[in-house]
């Protein structure tokens, strides 16, 4: 891995979202994870709604305000047994579940093109 050099970041733009609570939950451990990094580090955090359409137009407008240097993106798969790390990002939407306003469109590509 030459070439590759470590570098700090400044923690005043390092951006960690979460998701807030959903399918009846009372809490959701993305959240808590996020507001605890924020607190505890200093990171700036937010929560978004499981909404389909608000979500992104809120973290687009957030990303759009500050230049992050770094954005972690957390979420809850309630299905898992364990904590996993997504290694590929794929555009595609498919859910067994609908968002917190009833929607839950059939499985296709999230952004055309």
């Amino acid at each position: 891995m030459s070439g590759l050099v470590p570098r700090a970041f400044n923690k005043d733009r390092i951006l960690v979202t979460g998701f807030a609570p959903f399918l009846g939950q009372k809490t959701n451990p993305s959240a808590e994870l996020a507001k605890a990094l924020a607190s505890t580090y200093g990171v700036s955090s937010l929560i978004l709604p499981v909404t389909l359409g608000q979500s992104w137009e809120i973290l687009s407008s957030q990303l759009g305000s500050v230049n992050y240097e770094a954005v972690i993106l957390l979420g809850q798969a309630s299905r898992r047994q364990k904590v996993s790390l997504e290694r590929i990002a794929v555009n595609w939407w498919e859910s067994q579940d609908a968002d917190e306003n009833g929607e839950n469109p059939s499985p296709g590509p999230i952004v055309d093109g």
